[in-house]
């Protein structure tokens, strides 16, 4: 296969999975706390839901309604996140520095580093899916793509 066909694979792909995160939003939120989630309080303009639990894995969706409504400085202790922006524009901040989140884009917060979240645009959407450290990167590679 050619790298341009292999580009254009890996473009369909990632079209492809950022249409089936977005039905994630299509359904109606459930169980939401208003104002808080996991001890935290934030702006009623954001509604969180817990879309999936398991014994290792978390999957919660979040959606700005306003920009610049801030999801409140916080850290995880048992697990790594990674999120990722399904529409609109993030900043996220750390003790090291800010990065700006696209629609596509996934990054990866460490095991117990404080960050917080910031919209750019009104009607942001993001999934935050958190595991524990040994399954998200201590495993090797061929590992985790055999599970």
């Amino acid at each position: 296969m050619s790298l341009l066909d292999q580009i254009t694979n890996n473009k369909i792909n990632l079209d492809i999975t950022i249409q089936r995160l977005k039905l994630l939003f299509d359904s109606p939120l459930s169980s939401i706390e208003k104002n808080s989630y996991g001890g935290l309080t934030f702006d009623k303009d954001i509604d969180i839901d817990t879309i999936y639990e398991s014994e290792n894995v978390t999957i919660t969706r979040g959606i700005w309604h306003k920009a610049g409504q801030i999801y409140p400085n916080h850290k995880h202790a048992q697990s790594v996140e990674y999120l990722i922006c399904t529409e609109g524009k993030f900043i996220v901040n750390f003790l090291y520095g800010t990065r700006l989140m696209s629609q596509g884009e996934c990054m990866t917060i460490p095991l117990g580093v404080d960050h917080s979240v910031i919209p750019m645009e009104d009607e942001s959407k993001m999934l935050g899916i958190c595991i524990p450290p040994e399954i998200a990167y201590l495993m090797p590679v061929r590992e985790r793509i055999k599970q």
